[in-house]
């Protein structure tokens, strides 16, 4: 089972993410205008989405054109 992750977002005029702060259990530096839980590819990606109101619910919707990319967290080499 994948990781819960709390995303907060910011959007501007056009649904289009302008600020963000997410984890597992994130100290919110501010307030925000919306939250979600998702996934962490999400998360990594959060730039590539918008947000669409479907009445007074908003959605996380990928740009048209964007592709989610995994993004793997590589270990720092040790000597």
């Amino acid at each position: 089972m994948e990781t819960e992750m709390i995303i907060y977002v910011d959007v501007d005029e056009q649904g289009n993410v302008t600020y963000s702060q997410g984890g597992t259990n994130p100290k919110l530096e501010r307030e925000y205008m919306y939250v979600f839980i998702r996934d962490q590819v999400t998360l990594d990606n959060i730039r590539k989405f918008k947000i669409v109101l479907n009445g007074f619910t908003p959605n996380l919707v990928l740009k048209d054109g964007e592709v989610l990319e995994e993004v793997i967290n590589t270990p720092e080499p040790t000597e």
